[in-house]
């Protein structure tokens, strides 16, 4: 008598073959769709992180722009990269305009590396190495991200109550992603000159 072979009882080689080709080129196109998923993520973060940087710098600005009454930097008809701004001060005499009331200065400046500070305080202002200096915050930028500002400030002649504002928060090229700048202006206009109170 003969004995037949089962051919259910297992998978020819052939069949194996094929098997681990199929898992193989779908294994693949999963590494593939993740690798472009994380990249795309990745952009998407970066590009997130420098356009909260150009508004926390706009922010920053209005808000430390928004109780001044004196522009000491720039000077009228001067561009620069460094804003300082007093509160409570009469910009002819610079005597306080409430004297119950201290006088408080505002100082924003770039850093050797393209980091936006801001220093604050009251009474006589010290002077300040931006960067070196202690005290100051640091509102934007991040050169281990590749992340920097550009700070440029203008206050025209003929109008010493306005200060014009543009800065660009730059992301470096990093990888596959391209490099980012993102540019705005503004202005801001102070009050007019009040008179002091006794």
């Amino acid at each position: 008598m003969r004995t037949h072979r089962k051919r259910d009882a297992g998978f020819t080689l052939p069949e194996l073959l094929v098997a681990i080709a199929l898992f193989a080129i779908i294994a693949a196109a999963m590494t593939s769709l993740q690798t472009y998923m994380l990249n795309e993520q990745a952009l998407t973060l970066t590009t997130s992180l420098a356009q909260e940087s150009a508004t926390l710098v706009g922010k920053a600005l209005r808000d430390g722009t928004a109780p001044a009454t004196y522009i000491q930097t720039p000077a009228a008809g001067d561009r620069t990269s460094s804003l300082v701004v007093w509160a409570n001060t009469d910009p002819v005499t610079l005597n306080p305009l409430d004297s119950t009331m201290p006088v408080a200065w505002t100082d924003f400046c770039l850093d050797a590396q393209d980091r936006l500070l801001r220093y604050e305080g009251t009474g006589a202002m010290p002077a300040i190495d931006c960067g070196n200096t202690a005290g100051g915050v640091v509102v934007a930028g991040d050169p281990d991200r590749g992340l920097t500002v550009d700070l440029s400030l203008y206050r025209p002649e003929d109008d010493s109550n306005l200060l014009q504002l543009s800065y660009t928060v730059h992301l470096d090229a990093r990888g596959k992603q391209p490099a980012l700048d993102i540019s705005r202006d503004s202005q801001v206009a102070l009050p007019a000159a009040r008179t002091p109170s006794t």
